[in-house]
């Protein structure tokens, strides 16, 4: 109980942080709708008593956490034990300072002791008793909302925001929308980014902002180092950058352009739209993973399937509205990660579909499959999409923290996505070894070709997924990690102090597994021969894992 309490507590003042500390007079609490059904029992005198929090008292010593000017509810459970607590309950709360007391009815207190009713009228303190089917967070929920129109009224009664923000929640409207009433009630410029930068929507009140909006735009790089809440001044208009979060996670930026300085109940405002963009943001991602399943039903029919009909490559192109001037490529992002964030990969690969999958490739139709830590892609090659995507990637890696990476590699270009195979082998080699010079880049496009030969000849393809296979058996049996030390030290070009880095192993470790992969495969890294075998059979083993 104490920890859902907690928890609980926790939400309140974050809810308390959004919303603002002015206060409502109890009367005015009561006229919530969640309250109704509330009957004030005693202490009438007391009923403009202001409120700024509505508290949850659970525990024993709950009353001596109180700071005043709570509306504190119960269900009584903190006193079911020992019922003399009731004698001087409102005592002790009229010394804290409390405004008000509501007491569910009919779960821990059956009745209402008399000496509560008389402490009650001589503290003034508001004695309440709550239907006994009343939600805590819902009541916390109304109650931050109401403090917050209330301390705006004068803004809300003037626009009507009340009603609006109530349908634009209600309704359901698009991002759009939001931001159009939000630029109203703020009489601003709106600009909304994903944390990468894409734009996903914006409001323009007037021409010299729109000229400071496209300027804004156009550099958009030069945007990424300003802090949150800085205010920069251009030309008698001030523009401001607000981060959209959710769970401590940013997700976007609100960008303001009005042309007076942002005050107190101004920002409010703002934390409260960005907080009704962020629910909508994390509610998109759920729809476009649902139109992701759709587009990797077809990729895997056209990698899996011979002699598919020229009416379904048709199809797919009107579908898409590829035409015969498109050139296609394909990317191969390879996700890298340590074990420790394991459980959380999936949301940061929904992160990654959202913004750059969607958001930039959408538009122009794409292909995709997914195999363990390899992302595909094939799109047709239309304006500067290659660098948008290269930039995006990077700026999501760093709000990441470093605690995933992505590598990718990019095939050659191809006059008809019909060719998907050869595009995912050769992006998916130049991604699993992007840093690497000991083979020229450009030799993945020949290694791709090699593979396709070597699966014909099954003798040459076993000899070298042999060499891999007895340091997975060595790995599997010793619990070592002798192929991901392989694998990582070739991805850095051979370079031990880097790889030893990565691995977060000590020099002398890695030189020892080094030592054992010579013995365990007969082939040293220290010689052309011995590179090439083991080089080879890391590809084919990724190949396999991938296929």
């Amino acid at each position: 109980m104490n920890k859902h309490m907690n928890l609980f507590n926790e939400q309140i003042q974050k809810t308390k942080i959004e919303y603002g500390t002015s206060s409502l007079p109890v009367s005015d609490v009561l006229k919530i709708p969640i309250f109704k059904g509330c009957k004030l029992i005693s202490g009438e005198s007391g009923i403009n008593k202001q409120c700024k929090d509505l508290t949850i008292l659970e525990t024993p010593d709950g009353v001596d956490w109180l700071r005043g000017g709570e509306f504190l509810v119960s269900s009584g459970y903190a006193f079911k034990d020992n019922k003399e607590k009731y004698d001087d309950i409102i005592y002790r709360l009229h010394q804290k300072g409390v405004s008000a007391f509501g007491i569910k009815r009919n779960r821990y207190l059956k009745m209402i002791p008399e000496k509560m009713i008389e402490q009650s009228c001589k503290y003034s303190l508001p004695l309440i008793l709550l239907p006994f089917e009343l939600i805590y967070t819902d009541a916390v929920s109304q109650f931050y909302e109401a403090l917050f129109y209330n301390k705006n009224k004068y803004l809300l009664e003037q626009k009507s925001i009340l009603e609006k923000f109530n349908n634009i929640i209600i309704n359901g409207e698009n991002t759009q929308q939001i931001v159009e009433f939000i630029a109203m009630l703020t009489d601003s410029s709106v600009l909304i980014f994903d944390c990468v930068y894409n734009l996903i929507s914006k409001s323009v009140k007037s021409s010299q902002h729109g000229l400071i909006i496209e300027k804004i735009i156009d550099n958009i790089g030069k945007f990424y180092e300003v802090n949150s809440n800085k205010q920069i001044q251009v030309d008698n208009v001030y523009i401001n950058k607000h981060e959209i979060k959710n769970r401590d996670k940013t997700l976007g930026y609100f960008i303001r352009i009005g042309d007076d300085l942002e005050d107190k109940v101004l920002r409010k405002t703002i934390n409260y739209g960005c907080w009704i963009i962020s629910s909508k943001m994390v509610n998109n991602v759920g729809d476009h993973f649902n139109n992701l399943k759709i587009k990797k039903m077809v990729t895997e029919i056209i990698m899996n399937k011979d002699n598919l009909s020229k009416s379904f490559f048709l199809n797919i192109r009107e579908i898409f509205q590829w035409t015969g001037k498109d050139k296609f490529v394909g990317i191969c992002f390879h996700f890298l990660y340590n074990d420790s964030i394991k459980d959380k990969i999936n949301d940061y690969k929904k992160q990654f579909y959202d913004i750059i999958l969607i958001r930039i490739l959408d538009k122009n139709g794409f292909l995709i499959t997914e195999k363990h830590n390899n992302v595909f892609v094939l799109f047709p090659l239309r304006d500067n999409i290659l660098q948008d995507i290269k930039k995006k990637v990077q700026i999501l890696c760093k709000n990441w923290k470093d605690e995933i990476s992505i590598s990718y590699g990019i095939s050659d270009k191809y006059a008809d996505f019909t060719y998907i195979k050869n595009m995912y082998y050769e992006s998916m080699i130049s991604a699993i070894f992007p840093t690497n010079n000991l083979i020229a880049k450009n030799d993945s496009l020949r290694f791709a070709k090699i593979i396709g030969l070597l699966e014909d000849n099954k003798e040459l393809y076993n000899s070298y997924d042999s060499i891999i296979s007895k340091l997975e058996d060595y790995d599997s049996k010793h619990n070592a990690m002798l192929l991901e030390t392989l694998k990582m030290y070739l991805i850095y070009n051979m370079n031990k102090k880097y790889t030893s880095d990565k691995l977060f192993i000590h020099a002398e470790t890695l030189r020892y597994r080094l030592n054992k992969i010579k013995e365990i495969t007969g082939y040293s890294l220290n010689t052309s021969e011995g590179i090439f075998m083991l080089y080879m059979g890391i590809i084919i083993y990724e190949v396999q894992k991938s296929n």
